[in-house]
């Protein structure tokens, strides 16, 4: 009989021991596969759920990430309490594309002269990000990351201050104004990443001594924005004469004199060379009677225009006065660049510019044209008007070599209309500066309500998941086995 019950003790202790094994072994698979959930990239193991792809990175992004070989570091400046969620999640999506890319978290109050490192300014916005590389670094302002739309004008976008600034204005005269919110940050995000990463930034060089109109602050801005650079540009000036190798363009802002013949040859042999052009020009200084040379450059690309002002004839294409006009696009040229041609750009006593067909090397495209009953200022005052379709702006494009982008009004790149043509500009440094992948990218809609997940709920599964779920087997087990022992 004692035998029998020592035999039976040994088998419950087998069977104990065994029903330990199995729980420690469960146990080592459940923390397994929860530390191989968690090395998982966030794209699969929190998929996208938003209406409008809030999360979801575009095709131009990975491009430009995965031709990354540049270390970056994105650094989010934000206090634990205010930060966003939503450049959270989209931070560490770029973090899982590249093991280039590194996030980290900066409260700009434990860490007060951090931000000095990087800004003349001691104090940044909330949830702005800095992005910096061994090469440059760049500050993206928390208050671009968000654009927004006003009712009744789906082709611009508004920043934040400029949408308060309209919402104080409705609401003096008793009006609510809303308005659809746009989140911006992979726009921002990629432009960063692109800018800090590059070997050499495209240089954009101002011609100066014709009468040339003044760029200005915004301007300088909105070109830094496509991560292109500026500098001025004097063509005959010592033995620095001709246009520096390191050029992706050449930009002629509204010229009230004309160039030399000399300066004519210098650009021509640019062009012949691969080199790009861009030119804004008045009316009063665009045919040969007032600047025959600089007629001389545009008919050598098969292009001439007309000294007079263009009027739209149709209201919905025009602003106020019928030489405020609102183009229609082409999808060609550099509006290939553009996410959309269905937007309301400027073009302000804009002159007519014609093919001539002259130059058999050169492929033009029509860039911005009106509609069929427009007509020019001498006709203005007769009952009967000489209507029809006139092009504003041309890409003309030497066969073997650079191209030339004109651009028949003064106003097409000033402060007035600079926000409603910044697409535009942002299209056209893209053209000449010959950069592989478009940087501009469309801002997703913010869901009016989301699905918001605590802090502290997420600290309640993941001690159900990790530890309580495992632990399960392992006293069950440990039940079992004791119990048996004591028989």
């Amino acid at each position: 009989m004692h035998e029998q019950n020592q035999k039976v003790k040994k088998n419950t202790l087998k069977i104990g021991s065994f029903s330990i094994i199995l729980s420690l072994v469960v146990l080592a698979i459940v923390i397994a596969a929860n530390l191989l959930v968690s090395s998982l990239p966030g794209w699969l193991i929190r998929p996208d759920t938003t209406s409008d792809g809030l999360y979801t990175i575009s095709d131009a992004t990975k491009e430009i990430v995965a031709r990354l070989e540049t270390d970056v570091t994105l650094y989010h400046i934000t206090q634990p309490d205010n930060a966003d969620p939503t450049v959270q999640e989209i931070l560490q999506r770029y973090a899982d594309m590249s093991s280039h890319i590194k996030v980290e978290e900066v409260d700009p109050v434990a860490k007060p002269t951090f931000v000095s490192e990087y800004s003349s300014s001691e104090q940044i916005a909330e949830n702005s990000v800095i992005a910096v590389s061994d090469k440059r670094n760049t500050i993206i302002d928390g208050n671009t990351l968000y654009m927004y739309k006003l009712p009744g004008d789906d082709t611009n976008y508004y920043t934040r201050s400029e949408y308060e600034y309209y919402y104080q204005i409705y609401a003096y005269q008793g009006q609510y104004l809303s308005a659809e919110e746009f989140f911006f940050g992979e726009n921002e995000l990629t432009r960063a990443i692109d800018y800090i990463t590059m070997e050499e930034l495209p240089i954009l060089y101002v011609v100066g001594g014709h009468g040339e109109l003044e760029l200005s602050e915004s301007f300088a801005s909105a070109v830094a924005d496509e991560n292109v650079e500026m500098r001025d540009l004097t063509l005959l000036s010592g033995e620095a004469q001709g246009v520096p190798e390191d050029a992706a363009a050449v930009m002629i802002n509204v010229p009230q004199a004309d160039i030399t013949q000399e300066e004519l040859e210098i650009l021509k042999t640019y062009l012949d060379g691969g080199g790009n052009i861009l030119l804004t020009t008045f009316f009063q200084f665009c045919t040969a009677d007032t600047v025959p040379n600089i007629a001389a450059l545009t008919e050598y690309m098969g292009l001439t225009a007309t000294a007079d002002v263009v009027f739209e004839g149709d209201t919905a294409k025009y602003s106020q006065s019928p030489n405020i006009i609102f183009p229609t696009l082409s999808n060609e040229g550099l509006g290939a660049n553009l996410s959309s041609t269905n937007i309301n750009t400027y073009m302000v006593n804009a002159h007519p510019i014609t093919d001539t067909g002259a130059n058999e090397n050169v492929t033009a495209v029509p860039l911005m044209t009106t509609s069929d009953t427009s007509y020019l200022s001498a006709d203005a005052e007769k009952e009967e008007k000489a209507t029809a379709s006139f092009t504003l702006a041309w890409e003309a494009t030497l066969n073997e070599g650079g191209k030339l982008i004109w651009f028949g009004s003064p106003y097409v790149f000033s402060d007035d209309f600079l926000q409603a043509n910044v697409q535009v500009l942002a299209a056209t440094l893209q053209q000449i500066g010959e950069k592989p992948t478009a940087v501009s990218i469309v801002g997703k809609a913010v869901p009016t309500s989301t699905l918001e997940v605590q802090q502290a709920d997420i600290t309640t599964w993941f001690i159900v998941m990790v530890v309580a779920v495992p632990l399960i087997p392992l006293i069950t087990g440990f039940v079992v086995w004791f119990l048996r022992r004591r028989r």
